[in-house]
């Protein structure tokens, strides 16, 4: 994976999308979140398939709202919307993916996010800056979940069922076209070249019209960073 998001060789960026990530002390109000989640999943799995759909598209609208409605203080509401992503059933998924790429390039800033530094975590700094640290943080290690989840599902590089997370979830043609969204919308974000290197393979290949939107994607990547 890419550890910078971009190509100029600077390591004070975010880790390779191949490490594994340690859950985090959670707060009170993200832990209550999560057990509601949990129980409107638990209850949508009693419903009929039409039924469920209603009730999965009513909690992605109401935390696509919450989040892009305050992003530093809601941003830990996409959390839902990307385990929807991985659901089983591919309309889920289709829903769950589609929904936090509008998200992530509505709130992802235009430049790439750095790590701090030893120092500069020691720093003292006011509330609102660290508000927006924590927003940062958050926000990558979000994403970077998310382009795994896309990359392995959409990526152009042959792999076995397993390796692509098996038969279910998430269509490689859906992720595929998440994939393009994202390099147009955010060419200069952190691991662009994780997605760069998943798409170009694809304009290899035999399906005409995925090859041409794949092309027209990473042209606009090629364009940005000359701009």
């Amino acid at each position: 994976g890419d550890d910078s998001g971009d190509d100029s060789g600077d390591d004070s960026g975010d880790d390779s999308l191949d490490d594994e990530e340690d859950e985090d002390d959670v707060d009170p109000a993200t832990a209550a979140r999560r057990a509601r989640a949990a129980a409107a999943a638990a209850s949508e799995a009693e419903m009929s398939a039409e039924a469920r759909l209603v009730s999965i598209r009513a909690r992605i609208g109401a935390a696509c709202q919450g989040v892009l409605e305050d992003p530093e203080g809601r941003w830990t509401e996409l959390e839902e919307v990307m385990k929807l992503a991985e659901d089983r059933d591919p309309e889920v998924a289709r829903l769950g993916a589609l929904s936090a790429v509008l998200v992530f390039k509505d709130i992802c800033p235009g430049y790439r996010i750095r790590a701090l530094t030893e120092k500069e975590l020691l720093m003292k700094v006011t509330k609102e800056t660290q508000k927006l640290r924590d927003f940062e943080a958050g926000l990558l290690k979000m994403y970077k979940g998310f382009v795994r989840l896309i990359t392995r599902r959409g990526g152009g590089e042959k792999k076995s069922r397993a390796q692509r997370g098996g038969g279910f979830g998430l269509n490689p043609g859906v992720a595929l076209t998440c994939l393009c969204q994202l390099l147009a919308a955010l060419p200069h974000f952190n691991f662009r070249t994780d997605v760069l290197s998943a798409l170009v393979p694809h304009m290899a290949r035999v399906d005409a019209a995925a090859a041409d939107v794949v092309a027209d994607a990473v042209a606009g990547a090629i364009k940005a960073d000359l701009a």
